[in-house]
């Protein structure tokens, strides 16, 4: 079992709490008193090429991408405009410092977006998201950037959908 901490080691502990300032838990074991920091998932690693068909996301599902001329939006899809997209595109997970453009101007951190959208924490990290660099274009089955929406000019979209 833990043993009694003698008061004078409280002040030690806490500098020691400080310096992490990441969460962390106490453990008593073998006598010997102890922080062990919380298990931090791998990030995921892995991306896909943007186009027509279907990937398998370990953990998420289908993602199916169609080119569309009917530009009519069905509640389970999402639709861009493919024009507007960088030739760098590509699916892969989420990454630190991403970000996304908000309808109505301005960018969010996807962290935050996700939030905003009540996604639950351990969904995240197995969401794909189509991105260049750290311009995160479309969350799958979520949402889309302001600068792919469809207006006036568009011609071709691409019809995305998860199963």
């Amino acid at each position: 079992g833990c043993r009694v901490v003698h008061f004078s080691y409280i002040s030690l502990f806490f500098d020691v709490f400080q310096l992490f300032r990441a969460p962390s838990r106490f453990r008593c074991a073998a006598s010997r008193c102890g922080f062990l920091p919380y298990e931090q998932k791998e990030k995921k690693v892995g991306s896909w090429s943007f186009k027509c068909g279907t990937i398998e996301v370990p953990n998420f599902g289908k993602v199916v991408v169609k080119k569309s001329k009917d530009l009519t939006i069905n509640e389970d899809e999402l639709i861009i405009d493919g024009k507007k997209l960088p030739n760098d595109v590509e699916w892969r997970y989420r990454r630190e410092g991403d970000f996304i453009t908000k309808f109505g101007g301005g960018t969010q951190k996807l962290k935050t977006y996700l939030s905003q959208k009540k996604i639950p924490l351990r969904q995240r990290e197995d969401l794909p998201v189509l991105a260049s660099l750290n311009e995160v274009y479309v969350v799958a089955g979520v949402g889309i950037s302001d600068k792919v929406k469809l207006d006036e000019n568009s011609k071709v979209a691409y019809v995305i959908k998860v199963n």
